[in-house]
């Protein structure tokens, strides 16, 4: 049963008020409210990183969805988050790389005989959000069923953690693996309307000079999700909803 329904399209401040009430009501919670309540309770403490990382896998011709928070501080990644399994919540801070985080997590699906069909880190989590301002849950998308090699994923994972650590400002397309020009589209639109004007990644034209970069920079907003190919899925094109979280492991 869940007690409490989390709207992952609203925005911080309102989400703020059903941490107060999980908080007020002291009842079982499931990993969607875990990492809301666990994005509040960090809030404020800036040496902290945080984004999202959801996972999505399939047991049985069922599938399964999954969230945590992501953390990171004095180069070293984490997660805080609740789940029925041990080995798939809360990480202590001894992760020297995201990509060492994520495999910790892909051994434990395994371990459970679950098949992961993909996984999503969000952008980073704002410790002062303004009025409107939402958590993105796209950053990055990527899928562990499309035959991509492990150097291939932990390259494309090691590579988006420097923008997370804030270590840069722009992702070059040129360093990511050699994979179709479809990899470089952005995937869904955000609610957010600065994302609604979205761009495609390593193609951004500077209005100065006419000319094509080969980059894409990062000013107030990260405005491009950088998404590996998903063809024909229609679990990728699926909205994920609130109650998408109860049947989770």
């Amino acid at each position: 049963m869940q007690f409490f329904q989390i709207n992952r399209g609203a925005s911080i401040v309102r989400l703020e008020e059903v941490v107060k009430m999980i908080m007020l009501a002291s009842l079982p919670i499931k990993c969607l409210e875990a990492t809301i309540l666990a994005i509040f309770l960090t809030q404020g403490q800036e040496y902290l990183k945080r984004f999202t990382i959801s996972f999505v896998s399939e047991f049985n011709g069922k599938v399964f969805r999954h969230v945590v928070l992501g953390i990171y501080s004095s180069g070293l990644f984490g997660a805080l988050g609740l789940s029925r399994r041990e080995n798939l919540m809360y990480k202590p801070l001894n992760f020297p790389s995201l990509s060492l985080l994520i495999n910790n997590y892909t051994q434990g699906y395994h371990g459970h005989h679950h098949k992961l069909l993909r996984v999503k880190i969000g952008l980073p989590i704002s410790h002062r959000p303004y009025m409107l301002e939402k958590i993105q849950w796209k950053g990055i998308i990527i899928p562990f069923n499309k035959g991509y090699t492990k150097k291939d994923i932990n390259n494309i994972l090691d590579h988006y953690s420097r923008f997370l650590r804030g270590s840069t400002n722009a992702i070059i397309k040129k360093s990511l693996p050699n994979i179709s020009s479809d990899s470089f589209k952005t995937a869904k639109k955000q609610q957010n309307p600065s994302y609604r004007k979205v761009i495609r990644l390593g193609m951004v034209r500077n209005k100065s000079d006419n000319k094509v970069s080969s980059s894409l920079s990062i000013s107030s907003t990260w405005r491009s999700v950088t998404n590996l190919p998903i063809i024909n899925s229609k679990l990728a094109r699926s909205q994920t909803s609130t109650n998408s979280y109860e049947v989770r492991i």
